[in-house]
This record gives C-alpha cells, sequence and structure tokens, in this order.
C-alpha cells in the first residue's frame, strides 16, 4: 500500500499520460551534484513522476531536468520543483516533480507531444455544447466563457489582471474560470510576464492544437464546395475544392465532401470538434444540420453565405468582438454584426432588385443612424464596381447630423473573399467552442 500522507493528495489539475520516458535530472542548489539517470512513469501540462530513490528532505529542491521526448533530437530542458514523493512501504518509488519552467517553443513540444497521446475518449475537449444562441441570451457563464477566451485569442498571450480589465470581471472569477480552461486543455501557462517588481503574473495563451474545425462554403451558383480545416489559430492545414456535380442533391454532394476530408486527416479525424456550412439559400435546404449529424456524430452549424462573409471579417480583427460591423457585400446584400453576433431583422434589410449607388448609400446611411456600428467594411469586389462608394460614404457621414458618425471608420475589407465564407463557417464554429466548453 502507498504510504498516502507522503503522496500529493491535491486534486489534479491536468490529466496524466502514462508514459515511459527516458530522463536525466541534478540539483541545481548542489554545485558537486552529478546527473541522476531516470525514466519517467507519468507525464502531465504540469510535471512528471519519475521513478527514482529521492529522500523526503528532497521536497520543494530546484531540479534541472533533460526530458527526451523522441529517439532523434535533442532532450528538452525543463526547470522543476521536486512537489512530493510516493513510497511503498519502507522504500521511496517515485517522485513527483512540478514544472515551473521551460522554454515557450519546448513547450509548445511538449503539450502536442501529451495531446496526440490522450485517447478522444479521455479528452475533456470533446464535452462541448453547441446552444446556438445570441450571446444576449445566454446565461452570464458562457457569455463570459466566450468573452475570456475571445480576448486571449486575440491578444495572447495576456494575464489575468488583462482579462478581467476587458470582461469586468474580478480577477478571482477570472481565474476560477482559467482553472476550467487550463484543465480542458483549450488555454495553456506559457510563462511569467515582464515586471519591474513584485510577483510576476502568469501568461495565458489559446492552445492552437486543442482541435480542428470544419468550414464549408457551398455554393450553388457558381458550381462548387470549398472545405478548409483549421485549428484554434485559424492556421488552415487542409484545403479542399470540389465541383457540384448534382444541384438537386446537396445532402449527398456534403456528405462525399466531408468524408473525403475526413478520410485525408486520418488520425487527426478524431480532433474535429464541428462542422460549420455556408449556403446560399437556407430554405431549401432545411433538416441539414440533423442530416450532417446522423451521418458524422459532429455537431454543426449553418448559416448564410453572406452572413459569414461578414463574420469572417469580425472574427480575424485584432479588436474586441463588441465592436459593431456594418458590412456591404454588394448593391443589394447589407450584413450586420452587432456585439459579436449576426444580426437578422425580422424585416429584410436587403432588396430583392439591383439598386443604383445612391439607393445603396441611403440604405447604409440609414441602417448606420439606427444601429450606430463602430466600422463598415466594403467588400473589394464592391469597391471595383463602385470605386467612389467609400468617399461618397465618407461624404454622406460628415453631413449627416449624428454625433456618433465621427468615429465611424469605412474601410475595404482586407479579408481573402475566395475563403471568406469557409472561414466564416470556421469562426461561427470556434465561437460555439468558447460558449459551450464551461
Amino acid at each position: 500500500m502507498f504510504n498516502n500522507t507522503l503522496a500529493h493528495n491535491e486534486k489534479r489539475r491536468f490529466q496524466r499520460l502514462p508514459e515511459t520516458l527516458p530522463v536525466r535530472f541534478r540539483f541545481s542548489d548542489r554545485t558537486e551534484s552529478a546527473w541522476s539517470e531516470a525514466k519517467s512513469l507519468n507525464i502531465s501540462e504540469g510535471g512528471l513522476f519519475v521513478s527514482h530513490n529521492l529522500s523526503l528532505e528532497s521536497i520543494g529542491n530546484i531540479v534541472h531536468l533533460d526530458l527526451q521526448l523522441h529517439r532523434e533530437g535533442k532532450p528538452m530542458r525543463l526547470i522543476c520543483q521536486v512537489a512530493w514523493v510516493k513510497r511503498k512501504q519502507d522504500s521511496i518509488s517515485g517522485v513527483g516533480l512540478e514544472i515551473i519552467q521551460i522554454d515557450e517553443k519546448q513547450k509548445q513540444t511538449y503539450l502536442t507531444y501529451i495531446y496526440q497521446k490522450v485517447t478522444p475518449e479521455k479528452k475533456e475537449t470533446r464535452k462541448i455544447k453547441f446552444l446556438k444562441q445570441p450571446l444576449v441570451e445566454l446565461a452570464d457563464k458562457e457569455r463570459r466563457s466566450f468573452a475570456i477566451l475571445d480576448y486571449i485569442r486575440r491578444f495572447g498571450p495576456v494575464t489575468k489582471a488583462d482579462i478581467s480589465k476587458q470582461v469586468d470581471l474580478n480577477v478571482v472569477s477570472v481565474g476560477k474560470f482559467i482553472e476550467d480552461f487550463l484543465r480542458a486543455g483549450l488555454v495553456f501557462d506559457c510563462g511569467l510576464d515582464l515586471s519591474s517588481g513584485g510577483r510576476r503574473a502568469q501568461l495565458l495563451e489559446l492552445n492552437k492544437d486543442f482541435g480542428l474545425i470544419l468550414g464549408i462554403e457551398v455554393n450553388a451558383e457558381a458550381g462548387y464546395m470549398l472545405a478548409l480545416v483549421a485549428n484554434m489559430a485559424f492556421d488552415i492545414i487542409l484545403e479542399d475544392k470540389k465541383p457540384i456535380r448534382d444541384k438537386n442533391d446537396i445532402e449527398t454532394e456534403l456528405r462525399s465532401l466531408i468524408s473525403s476530408i475526413i478520410g485525408k486527416l486520418g488520425s487527426k479525424a478524431s480532433q474535429v470538434l464541428g462542422i460549420g456550412i455556408g449556403l446560399a439559400d437556407m430554405q431549401q435546404h432545411t433538416g441539414f444540420e440533423d442530416y450532417i449529424f446522423r451521418e458524422f456524430s459532429l455537431p454543426v452549424v449553418i448559416e448564410e453565405n453572406f452572413h459569414l462573409e461578414s463574420y469572417a471579417q469580425m472574427w480575424m480583427l485584432r479588436e474586441l468582438s463588441n465592436k459593431n460591423i456594418l458590412y456591404i457585400h454588394s448593391r443589394h446584400l447589407l450584413s450586420l454584426i452587432l456585439a459579436g453576433d449576426i444580426y437578422k431583422p425580422e424585416k429584410e434589410i436587403e432588396g430583392k432588385v439591383e439598386l443604383v449607388t445612391l439607393e445603396l448609400q441611403d440604405r447604409a446611411l440609414a441602417l448606420i443612424e439606427l444601429l450606430g456600428p463602430d466600422v463598415i467594411y466594403i467588400a473589394k469586389r464592391v469597391q471595383k464596381e463602385l470605386p467612389q462608394l467609400k468617399h461618397m460614404l465618407q461624404e454622406k457621414l460628415k453631413l449627416a447630423d449624428i454625433k456618433e458618425t465621427e468615429t465611424i471608420k469605412v474601410l475595404i475589407s482586407d479579408i481573402d473573399e475566395k475563403k471568406a465564407v469557409a472561414l466564416g463557417a470556421i469562426s461561427v464554429v470556434m465561437k460555439e467552442v468558447f460558449v459551450g466548453i464551461c
């Protein structure tokens, strides 16, 4: 029986991965300390359990440790603290080492090694619920979960104090959310902040390898489907474009494309968290979500193409998601993003016929007066068709008797229009992950 009085009884923050790896370590405060050879018994994001004989007096001591993750390559250097020891009767059976310092690049390698080894069934990352509701209608916990993760995603690495200032939540409450995110693996500790004095703050960053998201644009008019697979840092790891052979059977076309993507992902397919799909006309394809879910057992979010393009623009800005955006897609299509959500008024704001430039400006100005967006984006294709539109809108805003218009920016969209819808589909799924992880 283990002597539980010597074991570390604190609740485990991180899942432990049984892994036998060669290590060597020496005490940092002993100048003549020799390197000791050992093996790990398990590893986690926070430390290692090493099979080696150490006395109880070693608890609290700092050690330098070399860990060999792969046969090839140099071992990584970690600085650890002896946290606890275990004994079986009177013999020491192992020692728990808490990682207190690691190079940032090596930390990414270390975490990735663990994430790839943990089976999907054991990962807490699969405990995600898709609520598919506007942020304003969610419970406080879900809204704050989104706000914290969105801030980390856009500005990380950041400290808890940074987050507290932005989300209007005290540091203690922020810390409770962070503990959950760390435990799930969505956020990781990437070191300590620079400090001119006092205790240095923990830096937090979004784990780009937490999972993968599949975004698909279905463009029946142009006769193609575009699929992108991205990690949580919005890095595209897979891209596939296929022609639509039968416009009357989009379900079958989608199933074929998704099956192809999953096959290409191979062992990484289990990391897919959800699927976002953009359609030109959602009314013609009711029941898509249930159909795709039954086929692939993955949660699905479906939205109209032009809304997703504007959502992608908002999501990829290095600004907080509480910015309100008016996005001009064409002469007759306008989209609104209000406080991080796609806005859909009961009466359509887009016309059904082609509008002249003046009508487009007046339509945009009416929405500006009503809703007061922070930024107006004009799609590149609109700018090419109506090169004077930006200037004319700026002039209209100057003449308008609205105080708020003084701060409104009119910008040309910088998003890749060929991928915008698929990127927007990825964005709305990522939003659901942020909301549902808590």
